[in-house]
């Protein structure tokens, strides 16, 4: 919905209530971990922390940029924005947050590694580009030359020797042979990841 969350339950599929009051359109949402709240991004350049079980804006941050997407592990806060830059923060600390700066155009997605010492993160310019999450520093670009539109997601494997991304084709990317693979129906085997 264009300013609204509306929460389903995953059995039934029967809607369980809505949060409202962003206004303008919802870019992106996550739950907290302890499934109890939800953190959603808007157009209107706020973020906005609800309570699930009643629906209700528990606190509301004004932002410099259109949020893109979120991404929450632990106590950490990954926020990619539409100005072509990723923040990372910190809950538990006073610490400044830390910048993520090298795309060219908006951010789609930013993703924690299975480790979450990296970053992944996808952008309009058509780059997947990873990111030493200590040093804020882009460790690689990768760009996909054939692709028609612009990359809309990526996920990194749990072992971090592939990349799967995806803009009209699911392409998977060796890290170790630069080897590109576009993808539609085959079966991978996960061991290897």
């Amino acid at each position: 919905c264009q300013n609204e969350i509306i929460l389903y339950d995953a059995e039934s599929l029967n809607e369980l209530r809505r949060c409202t009051g962003h206004t303008d359109w919802v870019m992106c949402v996550a739950f907290t971990a302890d499934g109890f709240g939800l953190i959603s991004g808007c157009r209107d350049k706020t973020l906005k922390i609800w309570n699930i079980a009643t629906g209700e804006c528990i606190s509301t941050s004004e932002l410099e940029d259109i949020p893109m997407s979120i991404a929450l592990r632990g106590s950490k806060m990954l926020v990619a924005y539409a100005g072509g830059y990723i923040m990372l923060l910190e809950f538990s600390t006073d610490a400044q947050p830390k910048v993520f700066a090298g795309h060219s155009d908006v951010v789609k997605s930013a993703q924690f590694s299975h480790d979450a010492k990296m970053i992944i993160s996808v952008s309009a310019d058509k780059t997947i580009k990873l990111w030493d999450v200590e040093t804020c520093e882009c460790m690689k670009t990768i760009t996909h030359d054939l692709c028609r539109y612009a990359m809309q997601c990526a996920s990194l494997s749990p072992m971090g020797r592939y990349i799967v991304s995806s803009d009209s084709v699911m392409k998977i990317t060796d890290l170790y042979g630069e080897d590109y693979l576009g993808v539609r129906n085959q079966i991978i085997d996960t061991e290897t990841f």
